[in-house]
């Protein structure tokens, strides 16, 4: 007496082994999911944008300082500078789009992104 099988269980009496051809086709399809895979992380990496940044001051007399130092004379906006004063008057300072480039905190996880190199950072500078 010859047993019947339904469903699946059909199908594999009449494959009941997978073949050379059937396994190249399998690690060549998975071969390019692992490459769009690394594409897919490598777009998150680069485009990381740092935690902690400032404007860098356009006066020569601040270019010797730390990161730490920078956030205490400029403004709270990371985007922004303080304009030099064109009189010896004490007016307030004004506050300018950054035009110098920018100052990066040393804790930020990534030293250099395509963000950082292109200063894709503020809206107003691109």
């Amino acid at each position: 007496m010859k047993k019947e099988y339904s469903g699946f269980d059909q199908i594999y009496t009449r494959l009941p082994e997978i073949s050379r051809y059937q396994l190249k086709i399998f690690f060549f399809a998975s071969f390019s999911i692992i490459f769009s895979g690394c594409v897919q992380n490598a777009s998150v990496l680069l485009n990381a944008k740092p935690q902690n940044y400032r404007c860098r001051p356009s006066n020569p007399a601040f270019s010797s300082l730390s990161f730490k130092e920078i956030e205490k004379v400029t403004p709270s906006n990371p985007c922004r500078a303080y304009s030099a004063p064109n009189s010896s008057e004490n007016l307030p300072q004004k506050c300018e789009i950054c035009t110098s480039g920018f100052v990066f905190s040393p804790e930020n996880p990534f030293t250099q992104t395509a963000v950082t190199e292109f200063n894709w950072l503020c809206e107003e500078n691109s």
